[in-house]
């Protein structure tokens, strides 16, 4: 199986450097490569990189609740962040949150939840990771 047509360009896919050095400060760069911190994390991310080498299928569940997910609720938990974090409305702290290059956000994720439904697979598709 392979999966293709799924592309999220010119989005923020990954957590921005504005808000990094907002909550880490402007040394965060040179801890970047410090070792994870957390066990969860690490597990983590073995996980996906493990299904992404081994069974991409299994990451489409991912897919569309990260990045859905973000697009929906993250927009919900920005704005409580705002408030209860006092943060600026478009500054750093939400940049994580914010698609700025997705000019319709809603035909935006009927797009890519219609592309996700029409991969087509088996059960064997799924294996066992």
């Amino acid at each position: 199986m392979e999966i293709t047509g799924i592309c999220l360009t010119g989005s923020t896919l990954i957590f921005p450097p504005l808000d990094l050095e907002y909550f880490q400060g402007e040394s965060w760069k040179d801890r970047i490569n410090e070792p994870l911190s957390s066990p969860a994390l690490q597990a983590y991310l073995e996980a996906i990189e493990k299904c992404s080498s081994t069974n991409p299928a299994l990451l489409i569940a991912h897919l569309y609740t990260r990045y859905l997910g973000d697009l929906s609720g993250g927009q919900i938990l920005a704005k409580r962040l705002i408030k209860h974090m006092h943060l600026p409305k478009s500054g750093p702290g939400t940049a994580f949150y914010r698609f700025d290059k997705i000019e319709t956000p809603t035909l935006f994720k009927q797009v890519y939840r219609g592309r996700l439904n029409q991969i087509v697979m088996s059960d064997g598709d799924l294996g066992k990771n």
